[in-house]
């Protein structure tokens, strides 16, 4: 399977005038960008080591091909989730150091109502 350039992809929808034509490079774009983070997620490590993993949850997809990789230059053990589901079934079957989410997530609101719903062994410190 070729390998879409997803920064072309990018350059030529900020160039194209075409509503058209645009839709069209802006699909191909996102399946571009899908199959690049699908890249990601087969590169993260599952190592646990003493402090460092990392459950990064955020819905756009772009976040998640740009921090992670930034995150685990930094040492991290990165885990990553698309959605609060997908985050909630991570922290069931895994122990994280560390829970990074974006703002406008309504994980850290479900993680606080109901903290005793996880099984950890102590809180997961939520950034």
């Amino acid at each position: 399977m070729g390998h879409k350039d997803w920064k072309a992809l990018a350059r030529k929808a900020a160039n194209e005038q075409d509503p058209k034509k645009l839709l069209a490079i802006i699909e191909e774009l996102n399946e571009a960008l899908e199959e690049r983070e699908n890249q990601v997620r087969g590169r993260v490590s599952t190592k646990t080591e003493q402090g460092n993993r990392l459950l990064f949850v955020d819905d756009e997809p772009s976040i998640r091909l740009t921090l992670p990789p930034i995150l685990q230059e930094r040492g991290f053990q990165v885990q990553i989730a698309a959605s609060v589901s997908e985050a909630l079934t991570a922290i069931r079957a895994h122990k994280f150091d560390v829970l990074l989410s974006d703002q406008t997530s309504t994980l850290t609101e479900k993680a606080m109502d109901s903290p005793s719903s996880t099984p950890c062994e102590k809180p997961i410190p939520i950034a």
